[in-house]
């Protein structure tokens, strides 16, 4: 009855029953072996099977190999993702130093706050301010009131420095002008135009309040009657 031996290398192959309990080299990787001891034959009670020892030692061996690989490649998964948490943090800027505790999220620091109308509508303009369209029309008008604004302002110091520019009126020239101005609205009873010209010469000069010009002018508007005309302004 030849016996069944099986090397480590997972070779399986048949020998005499004497070399039983005796060492040798395998035939397929030339290592040493020890071949088991004859089986001892079945007798008639209807007993279970005898466990083949080796076969028994050989399952045990693969599967210690493949929990092996199975550890192994569990390992090597976690670095791997280890490895993409790692970048994607620092990314993101939320790298942590060495002897630095990570800050903890939104999530990790308490419940969950309730969502409300407001909330939306932050979140609602958030995603519009967000947006690359949105930046591009904010900087666009930002870039057009700058333009605006530049005209507007050489406008005004071109209009303030011809102003300042042109020979300025004699104060009594002023004032005769003033007075011929407020004696033409009189008469062609412009109330309003007289009123201006007339609060000009006070502005321009109290004294003036006491002339006697003025005084009959501020009446004529005051009364709504231009009279006969009265003497011309004096000045």
């Amino acid at each position: 009855m030849a016996i069944v031996a099986a090397c480590k290398c997972g070779k399986k192959f048949k020998v005499k029953d004497e070399l039983a309990g005796k060492a040798v080299r395998c035939p397929a990787c030339s290592s040493p072996m020890k071949i088991p001891a004859a089986k001892p034959a079945k007798t008639g009670g209807g007993s279970s099977p005898s466990v083949d020892a080796a076969d028994a030692l050989m399952r045990f061996e693969e599967a210690q190999k493949k929990k092996q690989l199975s550890a192994e490649e569990e390992a090597a998964r976690r670095e791997e993702q280890n490895k993409l948490i790692a970048s994607y943090d620092q990314m993101t800027g939320k790298t942590v130093k060495p002897g630095e505790k990570k800050k903890k999220t939104e999530l990790e620091e308490g419940p969950l706050k309730k969502v409300t109308i407001f909330t939306r509508i932050a979140d609602f303009f958030g995603a519009i301010f967000g947006t690359f369209a949105f930046k591009y029309i904010f900087i666009t008008a930002l870039a057009a009131g700058g333009v605006i604004g530049s005209v507007y302002l050489v406008k005004f110091i071109t209009g303030y420095m011809s102003d300042e520019s042109k020979p300025q009126m004699p104060r009594e020239a002023r004032m005769r002008q003033l007075f011929d101005t407020a004696e033409k609205a009189v008469m062609e009873k412009d109330w309003a135009a007289a009123t201006k010209a007339l609060d000009e010469i006070i502005q321009s000069d109290r004294k003036k309040e006491q002339h006697r010009d003025y005084v009959r002018l501020r009446k004529a508007v005051e009364t709504k009657d231009p009279g006969d005309g009265g003497p011309p302004p004096g000045g």
